[in-house]
C-alpha cells in the first residue's frame, strides 16, 4: 500500500470508527495478517495471523467470528469480526477487520 493510500484508509477508518462507538478500532490486514491500515493509529508492527477470525476468513473467503480476546492494538476486551476483500478472481487480497466490545 502506498503512504497516500494509507493515509486515506486510516482517515476513512478513522471516521467510521467515530460514528460507531460499540467497536474499539477498524482495520485492514493482508493476506499474511500485517495490519496495512487502522482507525486507531498504528505505533508498532501488528500482526493478527494467528487469531481465528483471521483465519477463518481466509480460509472460507467469508464472513468470520472469532473469540473472546484483548485486543492488540487498544487492549480492550472484544469480539472481533474478519470480512475478506476479493479480487476480482475471487483471491483474498486482505481482511477488514471490526472488533466489538
Amino acid at each position: 500500500m502506498r503512504d497516500g493510500d494509507a493515509a486515506a484508509c486510516h482517515s476513512f477508518l478513522a471516521a467510521l470508527l467515530k460514528d460507531n462507538p460499540l467497536y474499539t478500532n477498524f482495520w485492514m490486514a493482508d493476506q499474511r495478517g500485517d495490519l496495512i491500515c487502522s482507525a486507531v493509529p498504528l505505533d508498532r508492527f501488528v500482526n493478527v495471523a494467528h487469531r481465528s477470525y483471521f483465519l477463518s476468513s481466509i480460509e472460507t473467503r467469508n464472513f468470520a467470528i472469532g473469540e473472546f480476546q484483548i485486543g492488540l492494538l487498544t487492549e480492550k476486551s472484544t469480539i472481533s469480526f474478519g470480512y475478506p476483500v476479493l479480487d476480482a478472481d475471487g483471491r483474498v487480497q486482505a481482511v477488514f477487520v471490526l472488533p466489538w466490545i
